[in-house]
């Protein structure tokens, strides 16, 4: 369950309404229900705002969040972060390039 899901469902658990909630944070009702269905995230006022509001912390709504980070942080080094950002930076013919390179340094170490 990510930020939308769990906005959502503190919402309702605390009984308010998308209008009540639109008002309370001082942006319209389609922001609320785009926030809700993660078309669109607030900006960090309105985030700090929606904690104050609904009573729940950043923990709350970004645990799923956090832990898709630690599992990344724990399985990869920063240099392996580091070669996927360059890897995604390339275009079709960059990562094409890299993955044959790639395939035959794997076969040459299989061959090993």
């Amino acid at each position: 369950m990510g930020f939308a899901n769990r906005l959502k469902q503190r919402r309702k658990d605390l009984n308010i309404s998308r209008s009540d909630l639109a008002k309370k944070l001082n942006v319209t009702v389609s922001a609320i229900s785009n926030y809700e269905t993660g078309i669109s995230h607030p900006k960090v006022e309105i985030l700090y705002e929606i904690f104050k509001v609904l009573k729940a912390d950043a923990n709350y709504f970004f645990q799923d969040e956090m832990k898709n980070i630690k599992i990344v942080k724990e399985v990869l080094t920063p240099e392996e972060i580091n070669v996927i950002k360059k890897y995604r930076s390339l275009d079709e013919h960059g990562k094409k390039i890299i993955q044959l390179i790639l395939n035959e340094e794997i076969n040459r170490f299989e061959s090993l």
